[in-house]
């Protein structure tokens, strides 16, 4: 019998390949070389496919975020939208290693997040939000839970509650009010850091959008003013 004929080589699987590689050599160990290896293939049959490593970042970005994105339903609220977007796309980051690390690094227009930001952009306009408001709010999120994810992710201590690696000697004040948030976190669940921040961000956001509004409001019921003839 003869060999058994290999598949043929698509840019589908030879992303899909290099989201697997991630997962074991991280970002930095992550080259062309060593995913020609994986694929068992020489380097520039790759180059067929993939033109450099920057757009295999690209694709492998716009692979992982395409895979969590899902478009708003009809009539929903702009803080339900905003906060499940966000939540979507720290779990796509978090899906791999090195998940934030690949995004930033990405160039996101060539990504799936220009989908979210294009469907919360509509979201926030069709709520009043003034085109300014919207895009600087939409940015904010995204750099927001991009940054909390990375941070994550780069620090191998974030899974060690701070209470453990802090001096309490020197930083009294500190560790008292970290021990009172533990309680307070076991007695009532308190959000993650992540989570806190998000709500601020949308309350801050809703609070700006009210101000807006109240002053729209009242500049329409001011009465004209008369104007003063030249003497």
């Amino acid at each position: 019998m003869g060999k058994k004929a290999r598949p043929p080589l698509d840019r589908a699987k030879v992303v899909a390949t290099a989201l697997g590689l991630l997962g074991e050599v991280g970002l930095e160990g992550l080259t062309v070389r060593r995913l020609a290896k994986e694929l068992d293939v020489q380097n520039p049959t790759l180059y067929w496919h993939i033109k450099d490593k920057q757009a295999l970042v690209d694709e492998m970005a716009d692979a992982l975020l395409a895979a969590w994105y899902r478009p708003p339903r009809r009539e929903v609220s702009w803080q339900v939208w905003l906060r499940s977007s966000c939540r979507r796309f720290r779990e796509a980051m978090l899906s791999c290693r090195d998940g934030a690390r690949l995004v930033a690094a990405a160039d996101i227009s060539r990504t799936a997040l220009m989908r979210m930001v294009e469907d919360s952009l509509k979201i926030l306009l069709r709520a009043g939000f003034p085109a300014g408001d919207a895009l600087s709010s939409v940015l904010v999120a995204l750099h927001f839970t991009l940054g909390t994810t990375f941070e994550e992710q780069a620090d191998p201590a974030v899974s060690v509650p701070p209470e453990t690696r802090l001096d309490a000697a020197r930083f009294p004040t500190i560790s008292m009010v970290l021990e009172e948030v533990r309680k307070a976190k076991k007695a009532s669940r308190m959000k993650t850091p992540f989570e806190e921040g998000l709500s601020i961000l949308i309350a801050g956001m809703g609070t700006r959008l009210d101000v807006n509004n109240h002053g729209s409001k009242t500049a329409g019921r001011r009465k004209p003013t008369a104007a003063r003839e030249t003497p």
